[in-house]
């Protein structure tokens, strides 16, 4: 799956928010250090050692881009069988057997930011689990049995990508803001599977993993020594290439023109989308972001919840989105609902986006949000190997060395006038876009009332 479909997917099902009781005053946790080591052919490693149970994590993620996935789509295979293909010398079955055998996993992943590999197991079974791990990493078969298997189920998936509203309104909703053409807004057709071949994912392997645009984040019950002898023997043979950190323009070209958008489908629910581009990874804004999207929906005790939902009864769930990639990113609401609310929904949700934009969130909106967030921040730490993949995650994506250490800070740092600029920045109805999946017999009124509608067919989503 690749990135610009996987930092989507993650505000197709918005959790049905509750209440929650006022939160402590926040004291900033700041995670341990991780050590970090630089090995032979370049590699980065961030290690935490970490007795109290006999496992051990490790992950290696590559540095990649768009500019890689050639063809088109093809990481999506990648993510399907590097590890399901077995390796050169191990086939599949025997690989599945191997690992099973001690209870340990090896587990790749792929998308338009990065490729990666993890091991997990128990202590005792270090070596022999590393050993696939590599094999893994540097060997992969790509067998194209599995691959046709892949592409199948790939197949399938797009054959049945209509049956739902969320499905539908998530592909609209992002062809409507960042153009059909957008790497963050293309899905394959059947036509870019087929072409897919296996020497496709052997020349994208061979390209993308490169010891000196990796890093590994590595934790549990090790000694440190032993582990950085073991990997530098296991990469002894594992050169340097001249590949660089790849780039890619992500600059948006083509999204729509108009404000409201229809596609039209006989369900008794309808899925409404209102949003706009926002910010990327490393805006300086993302602190009041993110501490206004927890105030507005994406929080516990938010607005759109206790108004649109709680008191008025209109949705099965609202709630909004705040998505921060190497790209522009975007912002907005997300709602499900009867068909015969529509309208009515749309109108809610652009009362409390004007109330938003026009007036100072509340001091105690305030302070709870910020207490809350900074307060949840020990969970992303609260196992040894989220420390070290977080002190690994935050080199990998280019930030500031203390951002660990200062986001806590960053976040209490935010006023009520940042979030108010930043919400007639972004959140001002007469900037958002409207995409409403559904059938119009059933709604509740005419979406003409919010501008003209334009028509989205169908089978002309990606």
């Amino acid at each position: 799956m690749t990135a610009g479909k996987a930092f989507l997917l993650s505000f197709l099902t918005l959790p049905l928010f509750a209440a929650v009781p006022k939160p402590s005053a926040p004291e900033i946790y700041i995670p341990p250090e991780a050590e970090r080591v630089v090995l032979s052919n370049g590699v980065v490693a961030f290690l935490y050692e970490n007795h109290e149970l006999p496992l051990f994590d490790m992950s290696i993620r590559f540095k990649a881009s768009p500019a890689d996935e050639t063809p088109p789509h093809a990481f999506e295979m990648i993510d399907a069988v590097w590890r399901t293909g077995g390796t050169k010398s191990l086939p599949p079955d025997t690989l599945d057997e191997k690992l099973e055998s001690m209870a340990a996993s090896v587990n790749t992943n792929a998308d338009n930011e990065s490729l990666s590999v993890s091991v997990s197991c128990l202590t005792r079974d270090m070596d022999a689990a590393m050993d696939l791990w590599v094999d893994v990493m540097l060997n992969p078969a790509f067998d194209a049995r599995k691959l046709a298997i892949a592409k199948g189920q790939a197949m399938e998936s797009l054959r049945r990508k209509n049956e739902e509203p969320n499905q539908i309104g998530r592909r609209a909703f992002r062809d409507v803001i960042y153009g059909p053409d957008h790497i963050y807004a293309t899905d394959p057709l059947p036509a870019d599977v087929s072409r897919i071949s296996r020497n496709d994912l052997v020349a994208i392997h061979k390209r993308v993993v490169a010891p000196q645009t990796a890093y590994i984040a590595a934790a549990g019950d090790f000694d440190r020594k032993a582990l950085i002898a073991g990997l530098e023997r296991r990469f002894a043979r594992w050169p340097r290439t001249q590949r660089k950190d790849p780039p890619y323009d992500y600059a948006v070209s083509s999204g729509a023109a108009g404000r409201v958008f229809l596609v039209e489908k006989d369900f008794s629910q309808s899925r409404v989308a209102l949003g706009r581009l926002g910010i990327s990874r490393h805006s300086p804004e993302r602190y009041a972001s993110d501490v206004g999207d927890y105030i507005l929906g994406g929080g516990g005790p938010s607005r759109l919840f206790g108004e649109i939902r709680s008191r008025r009864g209109l949705a099965y769930s609202v709630g909004s989105f705040v998505q921060q990639p190497t790209g522009p990113g975007m912002i907005g609401v997300i709602s499900l609902t009867r068909a015969g609310a529509t309208v009515a929904v749309i109108d809610a949700i652009l009362s409390e986006l004007k109330r938003f934009s026009s007036e100072p969130v509340t001091a105690e909106e305030l302070d709870l949000a910020k207490a809350s967030m900074v307060n949840a921040n020990v969970f992303n730490f609260d196992l040894p190997y989220k420390i070290a993949a977080a002190h690994a995650n935050m080199e990998f994506f280019d930030y500031e060395p203390d951002e660990l250490k200062n986001k806590p800070k960053k976040i209490l740092a935010v006023t009520r006038e940042e979030i108010l600029a930043l919400a007639k920045k972004y959140y001002d109805p007469a900037g958002v876009k409207i995409v409403v999946v559904g059938d119009p017999k059933k709604f509740d009124g005419s979406l003409d009332k919010f501008g003209k509608v334009e028509k989205i067919p169908l089978e002309s989503i990606r």
